[in-house]
């Protein structure tokens, strides 16, 4: 695996500066750092006895919740649509089945049209001749 450019980055989460050194962009880091601040200050707003490393720790279970909630959302949503595609395929194998029949039909057809405009033909000729 090869190095990559870390980027540090200034945040502030519960009143408190940190330094965060991470690959990804700065606004991402701050982003990220936002989301941790506003679920640490919901916390401690609700609960003015929390210590702050009670609160970093509800935090963290809160987020992870979240995560874990997402996740398996995520994996509904995975499974749906694999059975959609799964779906879809046969109803492309229908689809290209029914144009396959429907030519052949057509075809069937032509060769009907054919077949009675030349039994037609000879219906007439045979009226023409019989009645002589």
């Amino acid at each position: 695996m090869f190095d990559e450019k870390r980027i540090k980055t200034n945040v502030k989460i519960g009143k408190v500066d940190y330094i965060i050194s991470s690959t990804s962009d700065e606004d991402y880091v701050r982003s990220v750092a936002e989301f941790v601040d506003k679920k640490l200050e919901e916390l401690t707003k609700a609960d003015k006895r929390l210590s702050t490393a009670m609160a970093a720790i509800l935090t963290s279970v809160n987020i992870t919740d979240e995560l874990f909630r997402v996740k398996e959302d995520g994996e509904t949503l995975r499974g749906q649509l694999l059975q959609y595609a799964d779906e879809a395929g046969n109803l492309k194998a229908q689809t290209q089945k029914l144009q396959m029949e429907n030519k052949r039909l057509s075809e069937e057809n032509k060769n009907l049209q054919s077949q009675k405009s030349r039994l037609e033909a000879e219906l007439a000729q045979y009226r023409r001749n019989g009645r002589r």
